[in-house]
């Protein structure tokens, strides 16, 4: 479905949502926040905060996702959030941000045309308590790559915004069934993605790439918080960055 339906949409959602906190005086500058479980919105900073919990990552050597919903990708990923991906991508609309579209490939007749992840670049960092101080991280400090033993790249996330999908007759924003919050590599309905050409699954070239590092993340049912603000986008991606580091 097309990215303006999509935002009509999800504008119709957050005004319903708003209807039902409680009214502000005619002097407040900005309307009241919509309710949004989970999610903790600075407009003015330009801050989403997501409440997360650490989980056992079942498949450590394979992760294609850094944070999933409940009862979705949990064994390939290390992080669960409870907030609704729709809620998450009304929460970075609200501090200005805009979507993009998930990775897909269309058909040419036989020929395959790619169509990377577009979208809005978002830092994203982890906030937890260690050692009884908060401290503040780049969420890259978590995810290694298994063959170079380096790091994830950056921090640097797209807000592709997931998609909406008929079901029933009703559009349904497809993140909130499948559970995509942060990947690593593309399912084609995450709500944010990296900037990578590899897909999810056995054939997609990217499970076996990404693995949890075992030095930085604290023990599982650790509670952290997962802060998105806006950032610059060098328009390299995970594989040119790669390729960088290799010469």
């Amino acid at each position: 479905m097309h990215s303006s339906v999509s935002l009509r949409i999800l504008t119709a959602m957050l005004l319903v949502v708003s209807a039902s906190t409680s009214s502000v005086s005619a002097q407040q500058k900005d309307p009241p926040l919509p309710a949004l479980p989970g999610i903790s919105v600075d407009r003015e900073k330009k801050i989403v905060d997501l409440e997360g919990v650490i989980i056992p990552a079942l498949q450590p050597d394979w992760l294609e996702l850094l944070a999933c919903m409940p009862k979705s990708r949990e064994h390939e990923a290390i992080i669960r959030i409870a907030a609704k991906p729709s809620h998450i991508h009304t929460s970075l609309m609200l501090i200005g941000l805009k979507a993009g579209t998930p990775a897909r490939v269309e058909f040419k007749g036989e020929e395959p045309i790619y169509h990377p992840p577009k979208g809005d670049p978002v830092a994203v960092w982890i906030i937890y308590e260690k050692d009884g101080k908060e401290v503040t991280i780049p969420a890259s400090d978590w995810i290694v790559n298994q063959k170079t033993k380096e790091n994830l790249p950056d921090n640097i996330w797209l807000f592709t915004g997931s998609r909406l999908v008929e079901i029933d007759g009703k559009p349904v924003y497809i993140a909130d069934v499948e559970g995509n919050i942060l990947s690593l590599v593309n399912f084609g309905d995450e709500v944010l993605a990296r900037k990578t050409k590899m897909r999810g699954g056995q054939g997609g070239g990217g499970g076996d790439t990404w693995g949890a590092n075992p030095k930085g993340i604290p023990k599982n049912g650790t509670k952290i918080t997962v802060r998105l603000t806006p950032a610059k986008d060098d328009g390299k991606g995970d594989e040119g960055k790669e390729k960088e580091k290799a010469n």
